[in-house]
């Protein structure tokens, strides 16, 4: 009897003590944060939210970027809540809390995780751009670079923080918009997408469009930028054509000379184009052939009336050879490039200013050779020259247009197709 007293008391022994150990556990257990939440505020904040024992002086917060790396405590709490802050763009943070009842501190509780949406674009800037080949108004955004950033979506607005819609996306840190009204302001912002996840808006910024095009406002083709002039009922670039292949409207292999194979020449004369390149395989006369929509190659009669407007007498403009009077001169730019002689010592000098640049040329029998830089300026025409008997020597030969250093009048002559001359785009104004 004695013996079976013994073995039940050390029954109930075993029993106390597994109680205990439970109720111990389950005390703990309930001592643990639970229902831990992570939320994505922006690109640099989550907040948390769990709960807790109504005990707790305080809740401590531990987070890693990595479930491979061990959690580091980077904060503390007084409420059911936290905003961690300061963290990087585009990641994702994992988050345990401990709560402290009594001076201790329970154990971890269960994660949760969330992930910043990616940072936002810094550095938009906006500015309103010459008018486009086809005379659009444009705007041009460019912003720094944002790592990470795999696409860009751009926002339009017409109010300034106003109700934005997306126009467009760019892959590369720039975006022109067009189709854009004159003489009004336009407010953009963009964001950046990283793992389809969108950021917020970037800082606004805003730009004016100018007046509607009218002849004496620049224009950009192919990437730079020309002055415009109304001389009569004609609008004229005010720069010889500098265009490549590429940067036309036409899609035409365009073979641009510059004077002694020097790219520099061209950044100041134009380019030295033969007549098939700047035709774009076009016939007849008034082609657009290289120049901008709108536009054309001038032609014979485009020079006349030109001529004409600076005071060439009529029974003179159907001439060859040097006519006129001083148009020469009156078409001639940039006296420093000149060399010296009757041009620019005339009075009428630069008067009219289409600003012609003595660039010289290819001639027709070898166009390895160049010719008559600082001496001459010559400009083909779309009009083709051999019914006139100073031009049956070339097949084909197209009428030109020559100012030279010596002579106060231009020339009237016929160059052949394959030599090289400069390129002035006209339109009917």
């Amino acid at each position: 009897m004695r013996g079976n007293k013994k073995k039940r008391n050390a029954v109930i022994c075993l029993i106390v003590f597994l109680l205990l150990i439970f109720f111990f556990v389950q005390r703990k257990s309930n001592n643990v944060p639970t229902h831990l939440f992570a939320e994505t505020v922006s690109s640099s904040q989550i907040r948390l939210f769990w709960e807790g024992s109504n005990e707790v002086t305080q809740y401590n917060i531990y987070r890693t970027d990595s479930l491979q790396k061990e959690y580091t405590r980077v904060g503390f709490s007084l409420e059911n809540e936290y905003l961690d802050e300061e963290l990087n763009p585009a990641t994702e943070y994992y988050y345990r809390i401990t709560q402290v009842i009594k001076f201790k501190e329970s154990p971890h509780s269960m994660h949760a995780s969330a992930k910043t949406t990616p940072g936002i674009p810094l550095g938009l800037r906006a500015e309103s751009a010459d008018f486009q080949e086809d005379l659009r108004l444009k705007i041009n955004l460019v912003w720094n670079h944002s790592i990470g950033a795999e696409k860009y979506f751009i926002y339009r607005s017409t109010d300034e923080s106003g109700i934005y819609q997306k126009i467009g996306e760019a892959v590369n840190e720039n975006y022109s918009d067009i189709n854009l009204l004159p003489e009004t302001t336009y407010y953009y912002v963009i964001t950046q997408v990283t793992e389809e996840k969108e950021s917020a808006y970037s800082s606004e910024v805003s730009a004016t469009t100018d007046n509607a095009w009218n002849c004496g406002n620049a224009l950009e083709y192919g990437g730079r930028s020309y002055g415009t002039i109304r001389i009569g009922n004609r609008c004229w670039f005010q720069q010889n054509l500098n265009v490549i292949n590429g940067e036309t409207h036409r899609n035409c292999t365009v073979e641009r000379y510059c004077y002694n194979d020097d790219i520099g020449m061209c950044n100041i004369y134009g380019g030295l184009y033969n007549f098939k390149s700047i035709s774009c395989e076009q016939s007849g006369e008034k082609i657009q052939g290289v120049c901008p929509l709108g536009w054309r190659i001038s032609t014979d009669n485009d020079w006349m009336m030109l001529e004409a407007e600076l005071g060439m007498r009529e029974v003179e403009l159907k001439k060859y050879g040097f006519r006129g009077t001083d148009e020469g001169s009156k078409l001639a730019g940039r006296y420093d490039l000149w060399k010296n002689g009757l041009l620019k010592q005339s009075n009428s000098f630069a008067l009219s200013g289409i600003n012609f640049l003595p660039g010289g040329y290819q001639p027709g029998f070898n166009t390895k050779l160049f010719y008559s830089l600082s001496e001459s300026a010559i400009f083909w025409s779309s009009t083709q020259a051999n019914n006139d008997d100073e031009c049956t020597f070339w097949e084909p030969a197209y009428s030109i247009r020559e100012v030279y250093y010596d002579e106060n009048k231009i020339k009237r002559d016929c160059h052949s197709h394959v030599g090289t001359a400069y390129v002035r785009c006209v339109r009917d104004y």
